[in-house]
């Protein structure tokens, strides 16, 4: 890979978007001796690297920020105590990484899969197969110094038993689904997009236990998570995969607001403005907050 084969784009908030042409050539093997390592590949969209790269260090599989970052009177050293970020693909794993980041914690970036198909593909393996891969993945980050995890991947916290594993393994986990629940008290109806049936259904059950009275009407759109990997423009994605049709609809069965039930989603938050006037609900920020509290902080 070299730097011909690379488009920048400067988004907003200092953060560059980093283009991989070539990306799915080249993806690396897993390793046959240890499969469950975090791996960490060239994915087509990273997120959150700094206008400078002081502050980056580049380990084995993970990508550690090792900037100080003064917040409110106060001086965090974000390396000391990393946060593995867990997600589906590289992509929505650095996109978490990019929230912890922006509030001044390390994070530490564990992807489960290399791609969508992949993860779908490991979210109905059998429970042992998954309990085992993803203890792997998360004993190797407690080995790097993590005491909490986040779980930023909707469909991966419907289909695996994180409270388990987080009595298990004796690490705080926090999943959209622990966000969820906080929100359904305040809706009587909600519409839902989700990458698949494992999202949707995890977000069912999160948020119709707080408020057996709510209602969903859940879409699943793995292609709109597709085309997001490809790095695709917001307003394309939308028209393509008539999603722009999908929100007239919601609105005419009078839901209050739209539940981004994929955390690849916020990548369209900007451009959905344009086709509806529903809130949007992205558990991104209240994950943050719930993440805090477990360690006794103020973000």
């Amino acid at each position: 890979m070299n730097l011909r084969q690379l488009a920048h784009s400067v988004s907003y908030a200092g953060i560059i978007r980093i283009r991989f042409q070539g990306f799915k050539a080249r993806l690396p093997r897993l390793s046959r001796e240890n499969p469950s390592t975090p791996l960490i590949v060239p994915s087509l969209y990273h997120w959150a690297f700094p206008l400078s790269r002081k502050g980056f260090s580049i380990g084995r599989g993970v990508w550690y920020h090792t900037k100080n970052d003064k917040r409110e009177g106060r001086t965090m050293s974000i390396t000391e105590k990393p946060v593995a970020v867990l997600a589906g693909t590289p992509v929505d794993t650095e996109m978490g990484a990019a929230v912890l980041r922006a509030h001044g914690i390390a994070a530490l970036s564990c992807p489960v899969s290399r791609f969508p198909l992949e993860q779908a593909a490991f979210q109905v393996k059998s429970r042992e197969e998954k309990h085992a891969a993803l203890t792997g993945i998360l004993r190797g980050a407690m080995e790097k110094g993590c005491r909490s995890a986040f779980i930023y991947c909707n469909s991966l916290s419907g289909s695996a038993d994180f409270p388990a594993l987080s009595r298990e393994l004796g690490i705080r986990i926090v999943t959209p689904m622990d966000a969820y629940g906080l929100y359904a008290k305040s809706y009587t109806r909600l519409a839902v997009i989700g990458y698949n049936g494992q999202a949707l259904a995890g977000i069912d059950t999160a948020m119709v236990r707080a408020n057996p009275a709510l209602v969903l009407l859940p879409a699943g759109t793995p292609t709109v998570t597709f085309d997001i990997e490809e790095g695709l423009d917001p307003d394309t994605i939308i028209r393509r995969n008539h999603i722009d049709a999908l929100l007239r609809y919601f609105e005419d069965c009078g839901c209050e607001a739209l539940v981004l039930g994929c955390t690849h989603f916020p990548y369209l938050t900007k451009a959905l403005g344009a086709y509806t006037k529903l809130g949007l609900l992205d558990p991104a920020e209240e994950m943050v907050r719930i993440l805090c509290a477990k360690e006794g902080e103020t973000c």
